[in-house]
């Protein structure tokens, strides 16, 4: 089970967004070596992503305040999650033990809290179990399978390749462009001195190997 909400953290009177994740300890942590058993059983202690603690310079032991609350930093995650990656440039993750979320003051009206729960076993018996959720789903439900995470992580990168695409195009126009307009500025002011070279008998590819290099 897992609960996200984004709030502020505050390290040394520094302040960044954070995606604060409050998980369970059956909660799979990519590229975690800590035993969360051990973990959950401190509600002081919290976990961080690799890119907050390369912003902020933090080690494990540092102090960490999320609403009302102090943290000591258990550990580093190894990597940051791949489904996460361009998120957590701008609101890196920080996990909490669930049980410490209610005492941090962060779950009233207004959060914009969601709530997640992962299954995981044989291909057949998820299929069914999504069957029965879909049959009696609440409105404000969404049901996310591996496969849609797929799908909807290889739009996102069509897009960002197709802005590319444009991005380039238009690069490449505005180089033309400027190689023109400094072409007219440029060649008038050697008129004179190709007239010159003409008459002194210095062929037309010469000249243009000349300008050329």
């Amino acid at each position: 089970e897992r609960v996200s909400v984004n709030t502020m953290a505050m390290s040394q009177d520094r302040f960044q967004l954070v995606t604060l994740q409050a998980v369970t300890d059956t909660m799979p942590l990519l590229g975690t070596p800590y035993p969360l058993n051990d973990w959950q059983a401190s509600s002081t202690q919290v976990l961080i992503d690799p890119v907050l603690a390369t912003q902020w310079s933090l080690r494990v032991g540092d102090e960490l305040a999320l609403g009302n609350r102090v943290f000591r930093i258990r550990g580093i995650l190894a990597e940051a999650d791949p489904l996460q990656t361009v998120a957590s440039q701008f609101a890196p993750q920080v996990i909490i033990p669930l049980a410490s979320l209610p005492e941090l003051g962060l779950t009233g009206a207004g959060s914009r809290i969601s709530y997640e729960r992962l299954f995981a076993g044989d291909e057949a018996a998820i299929s069914k179990l999504a069957q029965l959720l879909n049959q009696d789903k609440p409105e404000h439900w969404q049901l996310v399978s591996g496969q849609t995470a797929s799908d909807d992580l290889g739009q996102t990168l069509n897009t960002a390749w197709l802005f590319l695409d444009i991005s380039a195009l238009v690069s490449l126009l505005v180089a033309g462009l400027a190689v023109l307009i400094a072409s007219r500025f440029y060649l008038p002011q050697w008129r004179k001195q190709v007239a010159l070279m003409r008459a002194l008998g210095m062929k037309q590819g010469q000249l243009i190997r000349l300008f050329a290099l």
